[in-house]
């Protein structure tokens, strides 16, 4: 294969794509920004003016460096793609957990609220934004599941530069442009998620009773799916990474060994500093991997043990957040008898003959810290 000039190079495949640099500094003492060039000047060695399939008869110049750190690289791939297998198959067994207990809420979640609208509506009252409410109520009694997903959240893998742009596969000498989908597209990170992630990504504040949105404090859990997702979707990239070290490995060894090599030496450098690259556009990845893999075992453990709550425990949930959200102008809808009767059958209303206005205030003290207390010993995310 000829020579090629080794600066920034177009493909011609994605438009606006751009080559990475060629070639990574491989030994110690040379300046980070020296071209092929300097590097040759520096070493005085010629460009090797050999094509695919003749080997050099004495090593190469960079020719341990370079096997060095391709090998370097092939070891740090392997180990990658071993924890991104682990992490997706915990992720995998989690969001299908929490997929099928959410289900659970759902129906529940329904229930409750079509009786507490119904109840509202016949004491003349409007019921309030279910949004707002949900989020009260999910705080009390899904914080550990919500907390756990804040904590398995993994930026790097949804912003990783390594998933963008152009990945540059070499068969045989060639340098093949292939396009890839970014993680915006992939997962949604940059707008909407994908139609299969868990909720939706705004939350208009609805004006009706109806459960037509999804809360603020579920989000957490859809954001760690499309961040799953987006771990799940890059594995055969760092699949290929491993293809390409091994790769690279085997043409060194061709120049060093005396064998056939597919591409000329010059070429061979461009594949190592090429994955050079790669590997150093991970660093962040590689950093979170395993703390994330932690966290999304617990994530798991956290689900597992959540308890879906009953129709009626949520119901009194909903009251609770609904009558903390009352002061002293608003309180007297305790006072009508549809919805007084009903509060006072739940136990969250005192069963007395005549219902003051200060026996309202009292009770709406009581519902606010219900829900402080509620909230309050909720875990904080991250």
């Amino acid at each position: 294969m000829p020579t090629h000039d080794r600066g920034v190079e177009q493909d011609p495949g994605v438009p606006g794509a751009q080559r990475p640099p060629a070639r990574l500094p491989l030994v110690g003492g040379l300046p980070a920004a020296a071209g092929n060039q300097a590097v040759a000047q520096l070493l005085s060695v010629q460009r090797d003016p050999t094509g695919p399939g003749t080997s050099t008869s004495t090593a190469p110049p960079l020719a341990d460096a370079a096997l060095q750190r391709a090998e370097t690289i092939r070891g740090a791939a392997s180990a990658r793609l071993l924890k991104v297998a682990a992490y997706n198959e915990r992720a995998s067994a989690a969001i299908d957990a929490f997929r099928a207990k959410r289900s659970d809420y759902d129906r529940n979640w329904g229930q409750a609220w079509g009786q507490h609208s119904g109840v509202l509506t016949r004491g003349g009252q409007q019921a309030a934004t279910q949004n707002l409410i949900e989020g009260v109520v999910v705080g009390a009694l899904a914080s550990v599941v919500v907390a756990a997903a804040a904590a398995a959240l993994f930026p790097a893998a949804a912003g990783a530069a390594i998933f963008t742009g152009t990945w540059w596969a070499f068969n045989a000498g060639t340098a093949v442009g292939s396009s890839v989908v970014g993680t915006a597209a992939m997962t949604g990170m940059s707008g909407d998620p994908s139609p299969n992630s868990l909720g939706r990504p705004s939350v208009p504040g609805p004006t009706t009773g109806e459960h037509d949105a999804e809360t603020d404090t579920w989000r957490s859990v859809s954001t760690l799916e499309s961040h799953a997702r987006a771990v799940s979707n890059a594995a055969p990239r760092f699949g290929l990474e491993l293809g390409n070290a091994e790769y690279a490995i085997a043409q060194v060894r061709a120049h060093t060994d005396g064998g056939t090599p597919d591409q000329n030496w010059d070429h061979t450098l461009d594949m190592v500093s090429t994955l050079a690259n790669w590997e150093n556009g991970l660093s962040g990845f590689d950093t979170e991997i395993d703390a994330k893999l932690a966290a999304m075992a617990a994530f798991r453990d956290a689900v597992n043990a959540w308890e879906v709550p009953s129709a009626t425990r949520l119901e009194r949930e909903i009251w609770y957040a609904w009558m903390a959200r009352l002061d002293d102008t608003t309180d007297e809808a305790l006072d009508q008898d549809a919805i007084q009767d009903y509060l006072t059958a739940m136990g969250l209303l005192p069963d007395v003959f005549y219902f003051s206005d200060n026996d309202q205030h009292r009770a709406v003290a009581a519902a606010r810290a219900h829900v402080a207390q509620a909230t309050s010993s909720a875990p904080t995310p991250p």
